[in-house]
């Protein structure tokens, strides 16, 4: 695994787009970051769903694909990769995705999202090298299956705390 801290290639983002007053769930989509509905045809036998196909505009290849089972509360956060793109679906349960664009070069550099997945919102989230990354689980176990491009590599991957205050994102669920 790299280094704990933020690489410094994506430590922060140029003054014109910083976003240190950006908000979840801001009406500004991360650039690259692809959120698809997923239909799930349903009949008296099953359920189907296909959340990814090599037709997909934002499909990049196939290098692996995991499946993560996380109970509630838990937050895993924060982390990104140079070179590997993540297509993430939740096939059982519910998690609230956090995202945030540190791409010096990118025109949402700054920007935090917030993503809602699985228990009714039937998505596949594309996510881009670059982009930091992490999820909470709101459900009693919730099931997570990431499609990679590549197969893992430990030297890919940069991470930060899940409460590092450079990442702008409230992890607990707000009450509205």
């Amino acid at each position: 695994m790299a280094d704990e801290t933020i690489d410094p290639r994506y430590a922060g983002c140029p003054q014109k787009h910083a976003g240190s007053s950006q908000k979840p769930n801001a009406p500004r989509p991360i650039e690259g970051v692809v959120i698809t509905s997923i239909k799930e045809n349903v009949d008296d036998r099953q359920s189907l769903s296909v959340y990814l196909k090599a037709s997909d505009p934002f499909f990049a290849g196939f290098g692996q694909s995991y499946v993560t089972k996380t109970g509630r509360g838990v937050v895993k956060a924060w982390h990104y990769h140079l070179r590997q793109t993540d297509v993430w679906y939740v096939a059982v349960g519910k998690i609230k995705v956090g995202l945030f664009d540190a791409r010096k070069d990118s025109p949402t550099c700054g920007v935090a999202n917030e993503v809602i997945m699985g228990g009714g919102a039937n998505v596949t989230l594309a996510i881009p090298p670059g982009v930091f990354h992490g999820y909470l689980t709101l459900t009693e176990e919730a099931v997570l299956i990431n499609t990679t491009n590549a197969a893992y590599d430990p030297s890919d991957e940069y991470r930060a705390d899940w409460n590092d205050p450079r990442l702008p994102f409230v992890w607990e669920v707000v009450n509205r």
